[in-house]
C-alpha cells in the first residue's frame, strides 16, 4: 500500500511539472492557456526554445525522464521559469 502511495506521489509530481511546462510554453507562444510541449522537437533542435530560470543542475527534459528531486526543484522555481521560442 505504501508503494502505491509513493508511485501515486511520483505520478502527481510528473503531472504538476508537465502542467507547469505546458503553461510556460503557452505563454511563450503568446496564448493564455496551456499548450502541449513538443519535448522531442525541443530535444532534437537545441536552441529553438530557450528555458530560463531552471534550478541549477537541472536539465530540461520531459517529466517522465526527470528524477523526483529535480521535479520538486522545478516546482519550487516555477515562478522563475520562462520559455522563449526562437
Amino acid at each position: 500500500k505504501e508503494r502505491l502511495s509513493s508511485m501515486e506521489k511520483i505520478k502527481q509530481l510528473r503531472e504538476q511539472v508537465n502542467d507547469l511546462f505546458s503553461r510556460k510554453f503557452g505563454e511563450a507562444i503568446g496564448v493564455d492557456f496551456p499548450v502541449k510541449v513538443p519535448y522531442r522537437k525541443i530535444t532534437f533542435n537545441p536552441g529553438c526554445v530557450v528555458i530560463d530560470g531552471m534550478p541549477p543542475g537541472v536539465v530540461f527534459k520531459a517529466p517522465g525522464y526527470l528524477e523526483i528531486s529535480s521535479m520538486r526543484r522545478i516546482l519550487d522555481a516555477a515562478e522563475f521559469i520562462k520559455f522563449t521560442v526562437i
